[in-house]
């Protein structure tokens, strides 16, 4: 009787132990990929975006950031990875880019995959990458630390807004179409 209590606390201990590991692991991951990550802010005038080298990778047409950028008021410049389930959950969001420019820049060094997913997901954003001698390549900014972040920036290129995270999803497109 005592082994068969024994092995019914150890059974009920694995259970517990189980299922709180599971409801931390459910809750601290939700917090910790939609949390606000302490970087500095992204400055246009300060990354390769601006560069001659800078290619829709969608129509393989160079891209003259600025001069895209002057003609909305408004613009939105997203850094998401295709790999990425938080980024993944900004395309499921319909934006009128009519009203706001939508310019994405897609983290990744697996260019076939990238392709792959925006044909799947059937993405129409420009995807700003980096024409290089023999192929495009991902675009780098430092001050990135986390996907997907969306920075806001003016017609003149200065940045007004950066959000990490899909939780800041909301608030970042009332503010874009309300004017910030």
């Amino acid at each position: 009787m005592k082994r068969l209590y024994r092995h019914t606390v150890f059974f009920f201990a694995i259970i517990v132990s189980v299922l709180l590991g599971y409801l931390l692991g459910f809750y601290s991951h939700g917090r910790i990929a939609n949390r606000l990550v302490q970087h500095n802010h992204f400055e246009l005038s300060k990354s390769i975006l601006l560069s001659d080298s800078v290619c829709d990778f969608l129509t393989g047409n160079n891209v003259k950031v600025q001069d895209t950028l002057a003609l909305k008021e408004h613009n939105l410049l997203v850094f998401w990875s295709p790999t990425c389930s938080y980024s993944k959950e900004f395309f499921l969001h319909k934006l009128n880019e009519n009203v706001v420019g939508i310019y994405c820049i897609p983290i990744t060094d697996d260019i076939d995959y990238l392709k792959y997913y925006i044909e799947k997901q059937n993405i129409r954003y420009p995807q700003l990458m980096l024409r290089g001698s023999y192929e495009v390549e991902s675009v780098s900014a430092s001050s990135i630390v986390a996907t997907p972040t969306f920075v806001v920036v003016d017609n003149k290129g200065k940045t007004l807004a950066q959000y990490v995270g899909t939780k800041e999803i909301d608030k970042m497109i009332t503010l874009l179409y309300q004017g910030i």
